[in-house]
This record gives C-alpha cells, sequence and structure tokens, in this order.
C-alpha cells in the first residue's frame, strides 16, 4: 500500500479500510474520529452521507438544513466544492412579481394567457368582394350555316297538315278521290323546308352562334331532300295506303267496258262503273224510282256481284255508300264495295240487289280482261 494511501486512513479502523478499497476518494465518507463512526452513518446526528453530501443534518446554530451539504473537498468528479443555496443558514424567500399568478413567469415574448385571449374580442371577420364575372359574349353564327331543327320542324308541321286534311278527305268523300291530292302535301313541305333553308343560310350572320344542329346549307338541302323528299313522299303513301284499305276507297282500273241498266216494276237499276282496286271490287250503281212508293234496297246479306262461271262476292256494308231506302220518285247514287275480285279471265258478270223478296238482277256486265 502506498504511503499516502496511509496517512489518509489514520484514525480510520482497519474494518472500514478494507471496505474503502478501490472507492475514490470523492466517494468515501467522511470519518468522525470523536465518534469512531463514518460521518452519515444512522447513528450521526449530522445526517446521512450519499455521494459525497450530507442530507437531513442539523447545524451548529440549531437550525435545519433541510436538505444536504455539498462535499468540502475536491474530487476527479467534482474539481471544486459545490455548495447547496440550502448550505446557509437563512433560506432566501423568494418573491413572485407584481400582478404574476402563481407558479407561472410572465414574459414579454409570451402570448397573453388563455382567460386574456378569450376576453379580447377578435375582430370582424372580413366579407370576400364579390367575383364579378364577364357576360358570356355571343359571337354570330358562321355565314351559310342553316339551323336543321327549324327546317325539319316547319316541313313536319306543312306535311303532317296536309295529311290530315286528306285523311278527313277520304272518309266523308264518296269516291277515292285521286292519287294527286296525296301528292300535294309532301311536295309542298319539300318546297316550304328548301325556302325556310335558304332564308335562314343567308341571315346566318344576324343570329348568334352556338346551335348543335347548326350545319351548312349544302348538307342541310341534301337532308331536306332524303327526309322531306323521299322520307315525306314515303310516308303520303303509307297513309293512303292505310286510309284507302280502312274505308274501301282505293283507286283502282274501271273494268266496265259500257254502263248497263235494268227496269222492273218502275225501278230502273244502271250500273254505271266496276272498280278492280288492290283489295275490292267497287260498283258504282244509280237507282230511279218511278213508282208511287218508297223502296228498301238493303246491301247486308242481300247484294252480290257474281260471275258467269259462279263465283260470287258478297257486299261490304261498312266498306259502301249506300242508301237502304230510295224515295218515291227520286234517283239515289251510290257505291257498293266487294272484298276481292272475280277469278280472272271472266268477262262477264251481274250484279244482284233485292227489295223485299224480289230480287232484282242486272246481267250482263261485260268487263275488260
Amino acid at each position: 500500500m502506498p504511503e499516502g494511501v496511509r496517512e489518509e486512513w489514520i484514525g480510520v479502523p482497519k474494518g472500514a479500510r478494507d471496505e474503502w478499497i478501490g472507492v475514490p476518494k470523492g466517494g468515501r465518507p467522511e470519518w468522525d474520529p470523536d465518534a469512531g463512526q463514518p460521518a452519515g452513518s444512522p447513528d450521526d446526528p449530522r445526517g446521512e452521507w450519499v455521494g459525497g453530501a450530507r442530507i437531513g443534518w442539523v447545524d451548529e446554530d440549531g437550525g435545519s438544513a433541510g436538505g444536504a451539504a455539498w462535499a468540502a473537498y475536491p474530487s476527479a468528479d467534482n474539481p471544486e466544492p459545490a455548495r447547496s443555496p440550502w448550505s446557509t443558514p437563512k433560506r432566501p424567500a423568494l418573491s413572485q412579481p407584481d400582478g404574476g399568478q402563481a407558479n407561472w413567469a410572465e414574459s414579454a415574448g409570451w402570448p397573453d394567457s388563455a382567460f386574456e385571449q378569450q376576453e379580447q374580442q377578435s375582430p370582424p371577420a372580413r366579407e370576400p368582394e364579390p367575383v364579378r364575372r364577364k357576360p358570356p359574349t355571343t359571337e354570330p353564327a358562321p355565314a351559310g350555316y342553316v339551323r336543321l331543327v327549324r327546317v325539319l320542324l316547319v316541313a313536319a308541321a306543312v306535311l303532317g297538315l296536309g295529311l290530315v286534311i286528306n285523311l278527313v278527305a277520304t272518309f266523308f268523300a264518296d269516291g277515292a278521290g285521286g292519287t294527286l291530292r296525296w301528292l300535294v302535301p309532301p311536295a309542298i313541305a319539300l318546297i316550304a323546308a328548301m325556302v325556310v333553308a335558304l332564308i335562314d343560310a343567308v341571315s346566318s350572320e344576324d343570329r348568334p352562334a352556338g346551335g348543335r344542329l347548326d350545319v351548312p346549307v349544302i348538307v342541310a338541302i341534301v337532308v331536306v331532300l332524303l327526309g322531306v323528299g323521299v322520307g315525306g313522299f314515303a310516308l303520303t303513301a303509307g297513309v293512303e295506303y292505310a286510309a284507302g284499305y280502312i274505308t274501301g276507297k282505293e283507286s283502282g282500273e274501271d273494268r266496265l267496258l259500257k254502263p248497263v241498266a235494268k227496269t222492273t216494276a218502275g225501278l230502273t237499276v244502271t250500273v254505271e262503273n266496276v272498280t278492280y282496286t288492290s283489295h275490292f271490287t267497287r260498283v258504282e250503281v244509280a237507282v230511279s224510282n218511278g213508282g208511287d212508293q218508297s223502296l228498301s234496297l238493303p246491301l247486308d246479306g242481300q247484294a252480290a256481284f257474281t260471275g258467269e262461271d259462279g263465283n260470287s262476292l258478297k257486299a261490304d256494308g261498312f266498306r259502301s255508300q249506300w242508301k237502304d231506302s230510295i224515295a218515291a220518285g227520286s234517283v239515289e247514287r251510290g257505291t257498293i264495295t266487294f272484298k276481292g275480285h272475280l277469278p280472272e279471265g271472266l268477262t262477264v258478270a251481274t250484279l244482284t240487289l233485292k227489295s223485299g223478296d224480289a230480287p232484282i238482277a242486272v246481267p250482263g256486265l261485260a268487263l275488260s280482261n
């Protein structure tokens, strides 16, 4: 053991020295020679020695330090002796700044307290300025452009009106009326559509652009020719066919070579026309009652159109234009419609009517092939 170390242990019992072997000097408890024990032991009135400091000791003046005394000698870890602020007999009193709160240090750089922030009134929110939008600019339509929808609507209105007029005329007229009157509505509709398209193309720069179906005038003319021209005439032909089939007033060819009359008991029946249509045989008859009494000539189950081979057609009262009663001294004309035709090759036919129980027959109707 070095000499210097032994000198430091003077007055320390041998048993205590063995426990301090290898312990640095700063970590050894101070030995009290008067008490014969290390300072800070449970029996030492100056308190417990922990880490080179005394805790819970009473100073000589009788005041309680309430803390610890720092080591009074330097060491490798503690080069200078550090003293506790409680090592002085009297502890300085801590004072709070005026206006401060407990456990709160105010600073000029810190924000206001939460209470003060709540008390402060926030400035009113600034309303956003209204956004001024520029009005949409309307550019003129390119030259030579046609509003196709408008043109087609005009054509459809003209065509529809013409077809309605023809349908009414077909139901109330005595005959078919011919094909010419059915060609008038599509022709007028086509002309009207062409005129509207040309006017629209010329005045296209005076209206705003943006229509979805604004097309060049050439395209408009092609659409009008196909839609109104071809389509309009096809639609008219279909309507004419349907109206003729429903009413029986179809256009056809006259097959009677010359009129034939038959007189019986003051009643004269004259066959003036026999027309073959697509679905019917139409016979136009004039009846003159020269007697003093009116006569009844019903069609249902009474009138027949018979060929020389015995084949017979029955009259269709719904599609016929006929008066069952013939007043005395009057002449009535009507059309008897028979559904179908006589067999091909027959050139002679007979029309039979019945007044009461007495049949009236008009034979010898010469027909062309």
